[in-house]
């Protein structure tokens, strides 16, 4: 979290230092992999995708209103419900 609470340049060379070139360290890949996987961090991606589902929804809504008609959401997706698979890191 150190990297996310400084600033940009300071940020980078944290994040550089988890990297061999172009690859993660061992430590550094275990870690991403064990926050990723995390209930808290599942939770905090549901909680930001919902919050942009809804708000593409709403320009959607309004942007259909407008033109005579009205929005519905996809099979694939409802306004204010992720249900999209957990991420992980490879």
């Amino acid at each position: 979290m150190d990297a996310c609470n400084t600033t940009v340049p300071q940020g980078l060379t944290i994040v550089r230092g988890w990297q061999n070139g172009s690859k993660l360290k061992a430590a550094a890949k275990a870690e991403l992999q064990a926050l990723m996987g995390s209930p808290a961090m599942r939770a905090e991606q549901d909680s930001r995708i919902d919050k942009k589902v809804t708000s593409a929804f709403n320009m959607a809504t309004d942007w259909a209103a407008s033109a005579g008609g009205t929005a519905a959401p996809s099979k694939r997706c409802s306004a204010g419900s992720s249900t999209s698979s957990p991420r992980t890191v490879t």
